[in-house]
């Protein structure tokens, strides 16, 4: 009887190593997504990082690990990336949807691609601890909708790039007599902006 029992146990045993090797080996090739292993690169489509490829920051995680994807869209950041305070948005993000950065409280600093072509309603709405935007140089920024720079008083400045047609109403809403806000290549500033895009704002509008 203890015969059996022992060889029982020893079967099991050989089961549970067998299961975990292969979990290991599942997660060392990338399906789970969220870790590179340190070198540099992510890949996969694991949980919460979107899809596609990602540049590793150096630390075995991809840029994509902190953010929710959704289409190439940000739509947040992941449980992962909440608590960050500088990002860099990969290149192969096209916008940022609504609300996706509001009431941040951890983001201080955020590079945002040429690839992006559109920043959503509210979506660094009373994000109050950022100080930094920064467009990477040839923007293709096409859209800055409604209030989406709302709060966001520990911006210094903010340099709206050349290729933006068109800026929603109270995009900088709340922003002080201490902020300016550039208007790159000021002559692309058409009648296709909303008539309020200042509304609620007292920054300095540079053109």
């Amino acid at each position: 009887m203890k015969k059996i029992l022992r060889l029982k146990l020893v079967l099991l045993a050989a089961v549970f190593m067998i299961v975990s090797m292969f979990v290991l080996g599942a997660c060392r090739d990338s399906s789970c997504g969220n870790y590179n292993n340190g070198n540099g690169n992510g890949n996969g489509n694991g949980p919460g990082n979107g899809n596609g490829n990602g540049n590793g920051n150096g630390n075995g995680h991809s840029y994509y690990a902190y953010f929710e994807i959704r289409n190439n869209m940000i739509i947040g950041f992941s449980q992962l990336g909440q608590q960050k305070s500088e990002v860099t948005i990969p290149a192969s993000i096209i916008g940022i949807e609504r609300d996706a950065f509001r009431n941040t409280i951890y983001l201080t600093s955020i590079t945002i691609p040429a690839s992006l072509t559109q920043i959503g309603h509210s979506a660094f709405r009373d994000a109050a601890n950022l100080e930094s935007i920064i467009f990477e140089e040839g923007s293709q920024l096409l859209h800055i909708w409604p209030e989406a720079f709302w709060g966001t008083t520990s911006l210094t400045t903010i340099s709206i790039p050349a290729s933006v047609i068109w800026v929603g109403g109270r995009a900088f809403m709340d922003w002080t007599s201490e902020q300016s806000i550039y208007v790159l290549g000021g002559s692309s500033m058409s009648a296709d902006w909303s008539s309020n895009w200042t509304e609620g704002s007292n920054a300095a509008i540079v053109i």
